[in-house]
């Protein structure tokens, strides 16, 4: 017999609150819909703290995305490390000036690859804990996200500046969205419903 997905959702929090222990993080779960910074959540390697909001739909899957994180981090993982979301950023408003196109494009993938490995990290936590009753859903949601660097880079905007969309334009994006994880040989062909939805010219 299924366990209750409340008793699912405890047994989910009992194992983060096991992997924060063992990594000597802080974990943090408020109830609150964003940060101040307007994230749903987050970890921070430097102040050793691992943050979900949770006055929000999906907030279990958010919990999951960043233990990814906290896990890569951990372990080292190569794409982590390489992941440099400040530079990234700084490049798109106009400075690293002596950040190339080819570095440009390698710091995107690197990204990618990063984001692309804590969605699998938490689809496999979504199905063994019963986080989420429409894994589909989810993982359209995770290509859009992934896919969504790649556009940043090539409209020249990062994704925090982009205008806000509906949510049936949201909507209708994910569902042109794969219902299977994109693999590493796709980061560079995004849906092109994704970047013209955001009425910005590259």
């Amino acid at each position: 017999m299924r366990a209750s997905p409340q008793r699912d959702l405890w047994s989910f929090l009992e194992y983060v609150r096991g992997e924060c222990a063992y990594s000597n993080v802080k974990l943090k779960i408020e109830a609150r819909r964003r940060t101040r910074a307007g994230d749903l959540g987050f970890f921070d390697e430097t102040a050793r703290v691992l943050f979900v909001c949770t006055d929000v739909e999906g907030w279990a899957m958010t919990l999951a995305h960043e233990l990814g994180h906290l896990q890569q981090y951990r372990e080292r993982f190569l794409a982590y490390r390489q992941a440099d979301l400040e530079a990234f950023e700084e490049k798109l408003m106009g400075g690293q000036k002596k950040m190339d196109y080819g570095k440009l494009r390698n710091l995107t993938r690197a990204i990618q690859r990063c984001e692309l490995d804590a969605e699998r990290r938490a689809l496999r936590l979504a199905r063994v804990f019963h986080l989420t009753d429409d894994l589909e859903k989810y993982t359209r949601q995770a290509n859009r996200y992934v896919w969504s660097y790649e556009v940043a880079r090539q409209v020249g905007i990062p994704i925090g500046k982009w205008p806000k969309r509906s949510e049936d334009l949201r909507e209708l994006i994910d569902s042109q969205m794969p219902t299977r994880l994109i693999t590493q040989a796709e980061f560079g062909k995004p849906p092109p419903i994704i970047k013209d939805s955001l009425d910005i010219k590259s």
